[in-house]
This record gives structure tokens, C-alpha cells and sequence, in this order.
């Protein structure tokens, strides 16, 4: 689908009410992404992870470190354990998109101490995907690859008891970025009936990004417009946080 969602068409959804929008199919985790997928981390230094089935992880799938804070001064994603493709600071997010098959090992090692946090593994993202196949591999973990992340960049990330949530950084004239907000679950929580309108962000983040609920449940960010009017829309999972679509 094509057709960019304006909030016009928002509030002809949710007057119509009944009306539900296709979503594109996406691809699934793979065993060994699924079992990574949400380890808890309590005050380690080194986690190892083996794929029992041998199979591996799917070409795409990215692994991401989310360190809540602890004594390490780093750490770093081995994928397959013994080699190192990405590292990031304590407390922060570190990912990594596997780009090969036949990976059935990872590890995650602090450096100079141990953290506490959370350990992701996202599925597949079809357009991040074609993207890496053409050479232009996101840098990190943000959601909003090529997707309006010159203005904002949208991360992923966990509260303190591993739920999904997503951290907004605006990005300045000099590439650096200042952090604008945090969209967490309890901001889907739902408005009394009198409080709502149909056009309203249920969170704001500055002037660059705002965040709609969808008549389908899901959620939509807007990042924008740009110097030519553009605004980059991204459909999201509430449930995971993650893209299932870009307008």
C-alpha cells in the first residue's frame, strides 16, 4: 500500500469504526532469534548463547543490547561468540544486524565490570533488509532507518521490567543527538471518551515526531515534515514496538 495516512484519514477511520486497514505479512523470528529474544539480564559480565537446532539466525534479524546501567564500562555483541561486530557504552543500546547465514552462535561481554539490562532479538524488517543487501546497513538499532532519521532517530528499548518502549533523539546541525522523549505502555493505556479527540497524538515529542493509536490497534509515528514538507510515516507494533510498515 501507498497511500500515505494523513490525520484526515485517521478521522475518517476511526468515524467509519468498522473499516481495517491490510497490513503487509513480515517475516518471523527464527528459532534461535526467538529463544535470545527478551533474556534478562541481572548484573553479568558474559552470556553465551547457542542455537540448539543448529539452524542459525535469519539473514536481517538484529541482536540488541539494552544496558540499563552496572559497572561495565562497555559492552560488546559477539555474533558468533569470539567475534566482535559491535559495542556501545553502559548505560545504552548496542545492536548489530547479522548479515551472513550459518551464524549459530552469540555472546555478550561487559568490558571492565558487569551490567544490568535486557537482550533483544527483532525479526526480519524487509525494507532494513534490502537496504543492508544493497551495501547502506543502518548504523545501529533505530527503527526509522532512512526514514526520516536526518531529522529524528527513534530507538528501541525496555523499562525496568522488560517492557518495549521507544526512545526519540532529535538530531541537531552538527549529527549529534538530543534526547526528546520516551513512548511508553502506559501511554496506550486509553482516554476517557471525553478527554479524546480523533486527530490527537496520544505523545508528542517536540516538533519533529508525534505518535497516533490506529482504529486497528497500532500504532503510528510521524517524523517531520523536512525542509521539503516531507513526513515519513512508520506503522508500529504495540505490542513489540517494532515497524510492520512504512507509508
Amino acid at each position: 500500500m501507498t497511500r500515505p495516512l494523513t490525520i484526515l484519514t485517521i478521522c475518517l477511520i476511526l468515524g467509519l469504526g468498522g473499516m481495517a486497514r491490510p497490513v503487509a505479512a513480515h517475516a518471523a523470528h527464527s528459532p534461535f532469534c526467538e529463544s535470545i529474544n527478551g533474556t534478562f539480564v541481572d548484573n553479568q559480565s558474559y552470556l553465551y548463547f547457542n542455537d540448539p537446532t543448529n539452524q542459525g539466525f535469519k539473514v536481517g534479524e538484529t541482536i540488541s543490547v539494552d544496558a540499563g546501567g552496572g559497572s561495565a564500562s562497555s559492552v560488546r555483541i559477539e555474533a558468533p561468540s569470539g567475534s566482535g561486530v559491535a559495542s556501545g557504552g553502559v548505560p545504552g543500546n548496542t545492536s548489530y544486524m547479522i548479515d551472513a547465514v550459518g551464524i549459530t552462535s552469540a555472546a555478550v561481554v561487559a568490558e571492565g565490570g558487569s551490567f544490568t539490562g535486557f537482550v533483544w532479538c527483532y525479526a526480519p524488517d524487509e525494507f532494513a533488509v534490502s537496504q543492508m543487501m544493497s551495501g547502506q546497513a543502518p548504523p545501529d538499532s533505530r527503527i526509522n532507518w532512512q526514514y526520516g532519521d536526518l531529522l529524528a532517530v527513534i530507538y528501541p528499548g525496555s523499562d525496568v521490567d522488560g517492557n518495549p518502549l521507544l526512545r526519540v533523539y532529535a538530531v541537531s546541525n552538527e549529527n549529534e543527538g538530543d534526547y526528546l522523549c520516551t513512548l511508553q505502555q502506559s501511554d496506550l493505556r486509553p482516554r476517557p471518551r471525553q478527554n479524546r479527540r480523533p486527530d490527537e497524538p496520544i505523545k508528542t515529542c517536540g516538533q519533529i515526531v508525534r505518535f497516533y493509536r490506529l482504529i486497528t490497534g497500532e500504532l503510528q509515528a510521524e517524523v517531520g515534515p523536512d525542509a521539503e514538507g516531507k513526513i515519513y510515516r512508520l506503522i508500529i507494533n504495540p505490542d513489540t514496538m517494532t515497524v510492520t510498515e512504512r507509508l
